[in-house]
């Protein structure tokens, strides 16, 4: 009886945790984020890829010997990036602290670059716009990789005390177009509260 009982605490507190603290997860099509109070519609039919860009991210971390990276929220790909039919969709996390000397304006054009590597190349100046009462720098990128062009989309905001990061790339302009123009799916709660239930629709 003993050993049942500690069997069952050994349970509970392993899944508390999970309870009190829900994780961002890719159900039925939809990305939650519980924490960062939003919720978002990728486009159908994508690879989920995300545990090995986390795995890639601390790779590269630890060979620099760098604890600044990026939290991988979310990764999905179509196809191989050697394709030209071939698009991908990101979402991570940054600390907003990493760029405390910057204007917020500022910060999240800067780390829009960041995010889009330091092979790419940034084409016009970034834009302002607001989804879901949130307002995002949004920065255009290309990058050459012969035959292929890639393009890429990133858009960026300040939710608390972490930017939050979508970047969408593709081997086509029209690519990236489809892909980012899902940003319009970005919904965040007003409240907490409100955003558990989330059935407002």
């Amino acid at each position: 009886m003993f050993r049942l009982l500690v069997a069952v605490v050994i349970v509970l507190v392993n899944i508390l945790p999970n309870l009190a603290h829900p994780q961002p997860a890719l159900v039925n099509g939809i990305f939650v984020d519980p924490d960062l109070s939003f919720r978002y519609t990728p486009p159908p039919g994508m690879f989920d890829e995300t545990d090995s860009s986390r795995e890639s991210v601390r790779t590269r971390a630890a060979a620099l010997h760098s604890t600044a990276v990026f939290d991988v929220l979310l990764a999905l790909g179509v196809g191989d990036d050697t394709s030209p039919e071939w698009f991908s969709v990101g979402i991570e996390t940054f600390p907003r602290a990493r760029l405390s000397t910057f204007t917020d304006s500022a910060a999240k054009a800067r780390i829009n670059v960041l995010a889009a590597g330091a092979r790419a190349l940034q084409i016009g100046r970034p834009k302002e716009l607001t989804f879901s009462g949130r307002g995002f720098i949004v920065s255009d990128f290309e990058q050459d990789e012969p035959p292929l062009k890639k393009h890429a989309q990133v858009y960026s905001t300040i939710v608390g005390d972490k930017f939050l990061v979508f970047a969408f790339a593709a081997n086509s302009a029209g690519g990236v177009k489809v892909a980012a123009d899902t940003m319009r799916t970005l919904e965040f709660a007003n409240e907490r509260a409100a955003f558990l239930g989330f059935d407002r629709n």
